[in-house]
């Protein structure tokens, strides 16, 4: 059972950095296009942030089952998650300009470059 939650895990955590460079990505073009927060960057940004929790959770209840260590690696997803969902407040606020734009991709970025570092160096 538990080898099973761990690989659910393991494909959760390929899927993410992929999703997330796709969020990125067209973050980027619509900052370079001028353009504004469209329904499909929420889609794509909720959906980046959903994989997310979906990854922290199934990783606590292998912490809890003790089929996984701790250590510093649920610190740093738990880092991760704050900064992509801080990247969907910004990204969702009302007059969700440019500014707003740039800020949430400025966050996403941190969230993607935690991201790797806690998979690589961990």
């Amino acid at each position: 059972m538990t080898d099973s939650i761990l690989s659910v895990h393991t494909l959760l955590g390929t899927a993410i950095p992929i999703a997330g460079a796709v969020v990125l990505l067209k973050g980027l073009y619509g900052w370079f296009t001028r353009d504004f927060f469209t329904r499909t960057d929420q889609v794509l940004g909720s959906l980046f942030v959903g994989l997310l929790d979906l990854t922290l959770l199934v990783g606590i209840v292998l912490l809890i089952t003790g089929t996984v260590p701790g250590g510093i690696h649920l610190f740093v997803m738990l880092g991760v998650v704050f900064a992509a969902h801080g990247s969907r407040v910004l990204a969702r606020r009302k007059d969700a300009g440019e500014r707003h734009l740039h800020q949430a991709m400025e966050a996403l970025a941190i969230a993607l470059m935690v991201l790797i570092f806690g998979v690589f160096y961990y």
